[in-house]
């Protein structure tokens, strides 16, 4: 709704015969320009939307202008173009008249198709003995002969079966006495379905339904003592649909998806070069783990072999940790031996503190030492207590 000068494109056409100017508007309803070439569009928009295009469709013609005659051609209205231009547009796009010796009418009732003309002489009576062929083309291009049968005095009528949906168009060449009169052009339009069809309100119709379904009917007419809005006396209704099926349906659709997410080797169904993929990856972090185990492996051994001689191992045997044990043990007992020794060499000695020859414990603890070197006393005491801690080590 923006006010715009309508522009001329520079085509030829009769609807604009004799206007000069266009006036102003002040609105259009927006549409687009169709390529076909048989299209002529001789107004538009300054921004290009089609103002007036016109065609022929078939025998007939067709005419669209996208503004109005009323609000926005105010600017119109007070001017003779306004006349001018819809009385043309009129007479161009109505029905060619035919002569006035024949006028026909066509009607599509139900599936069948009525075509009916009458004649009329010079002298205005009724024209008998007419010879009256004629062709019907159907909505989907077919053509179909018919001969009009003359019914009563003047009157010519035929029918054909129209099944299809669309309009029919009857071209109708009278004759008498072996010359052409005025032909005759004639159109009817099916409707889309049978329900459409019937042009005519069906009253019994409506209140054999209104019977059955509790309702009522209502006269347009007097909207006012028919009560439109009040549902006093409408019963209401209560229309229940069992889903159980539909969902079982689905549950066991959703079992079955479960178990095959569950059971189902997804990674068969996988393109190979995924496939080649994952498994050089998991081939590499494998072979990566292979070298950190033999890294950390090697670091073990080197630590190990550092140790003069270890303790305890998980992997060695039984006897190997008894005899570990036992070189542990002797070795304790010769520095044991070697410290007694040594305190032994610093302490002073005498004949008469010396151990007999034949005793055990000195033998034991020092086996190289002769029976004069033995000493008594406070020696031999401090012998028997280490001799005492060797054995409760050991």
């Amino acid at each position: 709704e923006i006010p715009f000068e309508p522009l001329r494109t520079g085509a030829v056409s009769p609807l604009l015969a004799g206007i000069a100017k266009i006036p102003r508007l002040n609105g259009l309803n927006l549409t687009q320009p169709r390529a076909e070439p048989t299209i002529t569009t001789p107004l538009m928009s300054p921004s290009g939307e089609p103002l007036l295009a016109h065609w022929n469709v078939e025998l007939g013609r067709v005419a669209a202008f996208t503004s109005d005659a009323s609000d926005w051609a105010q600017p119109w209205i007070t001017t003779d173009i306004y006349e001018q231009f819809w009385l043309q547009v009129v007479r161009q796009m109505a029905r060619p008249a035919t002569g006035r010796a024949f006028q026909g009418t066509s009607e599509v009732r139900g599936e069948r198709l009525r075509v009916s003309v009458n004649a009329v002489a010079e002298d205005g009576k009724p024209l008998n003995l007419a010879e009256i062929p004629a062709t019907v083309y159907t909505p989907s291009g077919e053509a179909t002969s018919v001969n009009l049968a003359q019914v009563s005095p003047g009157v010519y009528e035929a029918e054909i079966a129209a099944p299809e949906q669309g309009t029919y168009v009857t071209v109708a060449r009278p004759a008498q006495g072996g010359k052409q009169l005025t032909p005759v052009l004639l159109g009817a339009t099916s409707q889309q379905g049978p329900e459409l069809r019937s042009l005519r309100s069906n009253d019994p119709l409506m209140q054999r339904v209104a019977d059955i379904t509790g309702g009522r009917l209502l006269d347009l007419a007097a909207p006012t003592p028919a009560s439109l809005f009040v549902r006093q006396g409408v019963s209401p209704q209560e229309a229940v649909t069992a889903v159980w099926r539909t969902l079982l349906i689905w549950a066991i659709v959703m079992l079955l998806l479960d178990i095959a997410t569950r059971r189902v080797a997804w990674d068969r169904w996988f393109s190979r070069e995924f496939g080649a993929e994952v498994v050089g990856a998991a081939r590499e972090a494998v072979r990566d783990r292979s070298r950190q185990a033999a890294t950390t492996l090697t670091g073990l051994r080197g630590t190990r072999d550092a140790q003069p001689i270890p303790e305890t191992s998980a992997a060695m045997g039984d006897q190997e940790a008894a005899e570990l044990i036992a070189a542990a043990r002797d070795r304790r007992r010769a520095a044991r031996l070697a410290e007694v020794q040594a305190s032994t060499a610093k302490s002073p000695m005498s004949p008469s503190t010396q151990a007999p020859s034949n005793s055990q414990e000195p033998s034991r603890l020092a086996p190289d030492a002769g029976p004069s070197s033995a000493p008594e006393g406070g020696l031999a005491a401090a012998k028997r207590r280490a001799a005492k801690r060797f054995e409760d080590e050991s």
